[in-house]
């Protein structure tokens, strides 16, 4: 529930800032900018939405960094169909601008692959 209140709020961030300020970034490459063929793009998100559901069946208690994934991809997505690109405003000293589904993500890795090879409790919840 949480991660679909995050994903309203970027939208709605994003679009105030379209409509307020001339600080957005359109990130039309991949990561960080770099471009990338469509084509093999969507190969690429194919063969990764297919692990991440083979890994979300398993049952661990890893499904809700699966999800921070799926949802901050589905943002970004989105964008993409919206306005023709990532957007991209939040300022890291100069260095990086990323937007709110780029930190899911990237906590929801940092967290999957915490608790898939360095958590030595790795506590199974079923659900």
């Amino acid at each position: 529930m949480i991660l679909l209140v995050l994903f309203a709020f970027d939208k709605f961030i994003k679009a105030l800032l379209f409509s307020t300020s001339s600080t957005l970034y359109i990130n039309k490459g991949v990561l960080l900018g770099v471009s990338i063929d469509p084509g093999v793009f969507s190969i690429l998100s194919i063969i990764l939405l297919g692990l991440f559901i083979l890994i979300y069946r398993k049952g661990s208690n890893q499904k809700i960094y699966i999800k921070m994934i799926a949802i901050g991809a589905l943002m970004n997505i989105s964008d993409r169909f919206i306005w023709g690109g990532v957007v991209d405003y939040i300022n890291i000293f100069g260095i990086l601008i990323i937007n709110i589904a780029d930190v899911i993500m990237l906590v929801g890795i940092i967290n999957l692959i915490y608790t898939k090879y360095f958590d030595k409790k790795r506590y199974f919840i079923k659900s």
